[in-house]
């Protein structure tokens, strides 16, 4: 499964950004746009998961054009 769908799917049972964030490495900023993205546009979680990760990453684009990334870092390897 991607970290993109991990997180999406971690949001949907309603778990803290900050325990998203320590299981997948994906910084609490992202996720937290990711969650805003989904509840402004109104997008249905079930139904992203089962999308492939391009259309998700086309889904979930930012106003500014500007896509989100589809593998983040994840902090270990920062150091």
């Amino acid at each position: 499964m991607s970290q993109l769908k991990q997180v999406l799917r971690m949001l949907a049972q309603g778990e803290a950004f900050k325990r998203i964030e320590r299981d997948t490495g994906i910084s609490r900023t992202t996720i937290k746009r990711y969650h805003r993205l989904i509840h402004t546009r109104a997008l249905n979680v079930d139904e992203l998961v089962l999308r492939e990760d391009p259309e998700l990453l086309h889904l979930l684009q930012t106003r500014k054009g500007l896509h989100l990334q589809s593998m983040p870092f994840r902090k270990q390897e920062w150091v």
